[in-house]
């Protein structure tokens, strides 16, 4: 374990020193008294991999416990791009669910458009108690997109890999945590290959509320808000009423899902007001 370590610390870490082969470079900052000129020695990239610190938490996250995918996360994060979250939730559900993937060596997935597109094929394929435990439930189905609901953090970091979510973007569960409390996560996944959607409904709405995009939102991959009067464009009228019928689904008070309803049909989701 400690040998795969170093070996990977020595092959990935970035190192990086100063220039003095060049002129120094000229920078302008913001200082007390206003803008300040600088003139700063340019960093020379010798070895372009990643930082020490990010090597060290990758091997604690791997989940062989020996180091085993370490040096494949390395490479996939340094060629393809992709961020850590989604390379780490790539390897966890590679090493739970090995027998789904269509390759039983990691190092087979080399593309980043092949590592998207197992990571959303392959947990659909799991069984509806397996998709339950990984945090995520299957609520339409239709030619043009999937709808899930994302009850976790692990399943939001499957799901919403390749986006700038906030609630996916950490290798930590905090943001998570932080967003969760008294809101519900609607990922659309659209089968084209589209950019996904995450609908955010949050469950409970204030008396004095008059505005309702305040409270049903949805947000692009790039992480650009869209307004609820928006979303009608962007994925259609069925998926926004699935996702706001879910929420209103375990509400037990009538004010709260007549509340919703006048709304619907206020945005033209509901063609009729019966």
């Amino acid at each position: 374990m400690a040998n795969r370590l170093d070996t990977v610390l020595k092959k990935y870490t970035k190192i990086a020193v100063k220039d003095y082969s060049v002129p120094k470079k000229k920078v302008n900052r913001m200082g007390y008294w206003g803008i300040k000129t600088e003139y700063v020695v340019p960093i020379k990239i010798i070895n372009p991999g990643l930082a020490r610190s990010t090597i060290l938490k990758l091997s604690k996250i791997d989940p062989s416990g020996n180091n085993k995918y370490l040096e494949w996360m390395c490479k996939t994060i340094i060629d393809t791009k992709l961020q850590h979250n989604s390379v780490v939730s790539f390897i966890q559900l590679f090493y739970s669910y090995q027998s789904k993937f269509k390759h039983k060596d990691i190092y087979k997935y080399q593309t980043k458009d092949e590592i998207l597109k197992e990571m959303v094929e392959v947990p659909l394929s799991l069984s509806k108690s397996e998709q339950k435990k990984i945090g995520s439930e299957m609520l339409f189905d239709c030619p043009e997109y999937r709808i899930l609901h994302i009850t976790t953090y692990e399943a939001a970091k499957i799901y919403g890999s390749n986006t700038r979510w906030c609630i996916t973007s950490k290798l930590s569960s905090e943001t998570w945590d932080n967003y969760n409390r008294g809101r519900k996560f609607y990922f659309v996944l659209f089968k084209d290959g589209r950019d996904k959607i995450c609908i955010d409904i949050h469950r409970r709405v204030s008396e004095t509320a008059f505005l309702l995009h305040n409270y049903v939102q949805g947000w692009l991959a790039n992480d650009h808000c869209l307004e609820f009067y928006n979303l009608k464009s962007h994925c259609g009228d069925d998926a926004v009423m699935v996702c706001v019928n879910h929420a209103c689904k375990k509400r037990k008070d009538k004010e709260f899902k007549e509340y919703w309803r006048r709304k619907l049909y206020e945005f033209k989701y509901l063609k009729d007001e019966k």
